[in-house]
């Protein structure tokens, strides 16, 4: 709550704020901290209230605040820091600053600002490429690339920039992406399939939810689309694996039963094998760990039915289901509206609850696999994202289902949701 706030009392931005406002913005932050266990960034941040002309009690008050996931706070004393004493240490700070926050067009238009750096630095070049490529600009990437030199710190974003950029090619020669959709931006930022974007709801989620209350039928078409495109894709599922929770488990037995396989097994409990399909119901599970070693493995999919977008992940799936911010699964609690006398629910009907279904996981999972299915709304997304996989097919820069490499997952993107609070 006090982080959208402050983020809607001061929009984050590398332009410094007046002196009075940030010491006002400092002293609300040290206060705040006070009430929790932060006692470093606590110290860090009073400190800069005593010394709010000092870059360095104002940078490392920004450093202490980056270390404790509070992103936003960070961008007002290291703006400041920046004015006061230029130097790559604090550039670099406000740069994480503000794209932990989604500014990824303010970060860019920064390092924009400082051409010296670009010219001198290929790890704030390969920076400024990835910035750039989040808000969309595939121009500025363009225009980087050929000064772009690879070396033990920069590697890793140069072969990201190298390879978004092979993927948005490939896609504008058959007219994508398009300004807001989801599915085309995924796939050129993280090679990921997106089998299910949202039309409903507000107009700036452009494809993803908010929150929703998954029905069984959702559940089981976003699953048909998911087996349909495997099969389309050659993607032999000879067993299913999934991260150590009930959903997950839940998830892995609705497959198995829907495709006559045997029992599925935890992660945690066997080997990566090659043919199996991993499921996480809800990305990335709560075994990191053990899905890194079943990401490295060959002939592996990855599958999360629900990635949170708001957060970043060491490495995308190679399909996601949809992306939510908050879930409610089909055996979850539920709400509904109490039928009427006639027995139908209308706006005038109180709301009840249905509780959680507690039955065990695969009992659960044998009646939702029953309603896997293709209906026409679910048809169409499927020809929509088998015709972006024909496109990429032949392209060099394929990641995720069509070759099983992965790149790390970056909340936000250039459609309108990536501010969406």
């Amino acid at each position: 709550r006090l982080v959208s706030q402050v983020r809607y009392a001061v929009p984050l931005s590398a332009e410094p704020l007046a002196p009075q406002l940030l010491l006002e913005r400092l002293e609300q932050v040290a206060q705040a901290l006070s009430f929790f266990d932060f006692d470093a960034a606590q110290q860090a941040v009073s400190s800069a209230v005593a010394n709010v002309d000092n870059p360095r009690a104002l940078y490392e008050a920004g450093y202490e605040l980056i270390e404790i996931g509070l992103d936003q706070f960070a961008v007002a004393p290291l703006a400041q820091a920046l004015v006061l004493h230029p130097s790559l240490d604090i550039l670099w700070e406000l740069c994480t600053a503000l794209a932990r926050s989604w500014c990824f067009r303010e970060a860019a238009d920064l390092l924009a600002s400082h051409p010296e750096v670009l010219e001198g630095s290929s790890l704030f070049s390969a920076l400024y490429a990835h910035y750039a490529a989040m808000t969309g600009d595939f121009e500025a990437v363009a225009a980087i690339l050929p000064r772009l030199e690879s070396d033990e710190q920069s590697a890793p974003l140069v072969a990201a920039a190298y390879h978004r950029y092979g993927r948005y090619e490939t896609l504008a020669e058959v007219g994508h992406p398009i300004e807001n959709d989801l599915r085309d931006w995924e796939l050129v930022l993280h090679g990921m399939v997106v089998l299910h974007v949202s039309t409903d709801g507000a107009e700036v989620m452009n494809g993803r939810y908010g929150a929703l209350w998954e029905s069984s039928e959702t559940y089981g078409s976003i699953l048909a689309v998911l087996v349909a495109l495997l099969t389309s894709q050659g993607k032999e599922i000879k067993a299913v694996a999934y991260t150590p929770e009930r959903d997950s488990e839940i998830l892995a037995k609705t497959l198995t039963s829907h495709l006559g396989l045997p029992a599925p097994k935890s992660i945690t409990d066997s080997a990566p094998t090659a043919g199996t399909l991993v499921v996480a119901y809800r990305w990335p599970g709560s075994a990191p760990e053990a899905l890194a070693t079943w990401c490295d493995a060959p002939d592996v999919v990855l599958y999360g039915h629900v990635l949170d977008w708001i957060h970043d992940y060491e490495f995308a799936p190679d399909v996601a289901g949809y992306e939510a911010q908050f879930v409610w699964s089909p055996w979850d609690e539920q709400l509904r509206l109490k039928p009427g006398a006639d027995g139908v629910a209308d706006g005038a009907n109180e709301v009840e609850d249905i509780p959680p279904d507690s039955r065990p996981a695969g009992d659960i999972a044998a009646d939702l696999a029953a309603k896997i299915n293709l209906d026409d709304a679910t048809r169409s997304e499927l020809a929509d994202i088998q015709f972006l996989l024909d496109a990429l097919q032949q392209s060099d820069a394929n990641y995720g289902l069509l070759t099983g490499e992965h790149q790390q997952f970056h909340a936000g993107g250039p459609v309108s949701s990536n501010r969406f609070p």
